[in-house]
């Protein structure tokens, strides 16, 4: 079961990379770091037996990677972990599996090292700041004030 800061790093790079800034429960246009990146998230979260075969039997793998990307020279996947976190047997030969037809691999611990992983792929990156996977009441406030600036 992936632990919840994960799961707050996902939603936070997720957004960052559709061009949302998410503050409280609402989302804002903010702008697109990477125009041209197509990405996908498998959607890998605990599944009961009979939703797991279900979803085998329509092609879902084990060991996909938390994000799958597309960009016009190229493609990769890159794994989510919490700091010492290690990747488990099925994505290992996933990565393996990607590297072996060409495309790019990697594992990152934060949002910093997803966007920098990107930018070593070759991507231009027009929007360098990720939101925090936490906001805190003094960001959240700060950011809804930046909003009704004229």
């Amino acid at each position: 079961m992936r632990c919840y800061a994960e799961q707050q790093l996902h939603i936070s790079i997720a957004s960052w990379l559709r061009g949302v800034r998410i503050v409280g429960n609402k989302e804002y246009p903010a702008p697109i770091p990477f125009p041209g990146l197509i990405f996908t998230h498998p959607a890998n979260q605990g599944r009961t037996p009979r939703e797991g075969h279900k979803l085998k039997q329509m092609g879902v793998r084990a060991g996909a990677y938390d994000f799958l990307l597309w960009w016009d020279a190229g493609f990769g996947a890159i794994e989510l972990k919490t700091p010492g976190g290690s990747l488990s047997p099925a994505q290992n030969r996933f990565g393996s599996e990607m590297m072996a037809i060409g495309g790019r691999v990697a594992t990152c611990d934060n949002a910093d090292q997803f966007r920098d992983t990107l930018i070593r792929w070759g991507l231009e990156c027009k929007n360098m700041t990720i939101p925090p996977a936490r906001i805190g009441l003094e960001e959240k406030k700060r950011l809804a004030l930046e909003l009704f600036k004229p």
